[in-house]
């Protein structure tokens, strides 16, 4: 509420009127890193190949939600093991970029690809 009357002093061009606060800072949070076993359990969790495959993406390739979304199999080189993901345009472009692949995650796309290929 104070912060609010001071900004709307300030608006209407009283500053004499402003309440003089100091400034809030926000606390600067770390983001939750897993070890070992909590990984191993959030990727067992999955019934589905495919979800396990998106999560192991997300998580040690390093890739957004929308690039998972947008990723196709084109997109994935198996030589160079990494991922090209292609950008998008508007307010919240997103940058073309490599990704490096780990070698479990190269392992369950292939298993993922097999699968895809036998159902066809």
């Amino acid at each position: 509420m104070v912060y609010g009357l001071r900004y709307y002093f300030r608006l209407i061009g009283q500053n004499k009127r402003a309440i003089e606060l100091p400034s809030l800072k926000n606390e600067i949070k770390l983001p939750v890193i897993l070890n070992r076993s909590e990984l191993k359990e959030l990727f067992k969790a999955t019934a589905l190949l495919k979800h396990r495959i998106v999560l192991t993406l997300i998580y040690s390739a390093g890739l957004r939600g929308q690039e998972v979304i947008n990723l196709k199999i084109a997109d994935i080189d198996f030589e160079r093991q990494s991922i090209h993901t292609k950008g998008t345009s508007g307010a919240d472009a997103l940058p073309c970029r490599r990704t490096r692949l780990a070698q479990g995650t190269m392992r369950l796309l292939r298993q993922g690809t097999h699968q895809l290929q036998q159902l066809r």
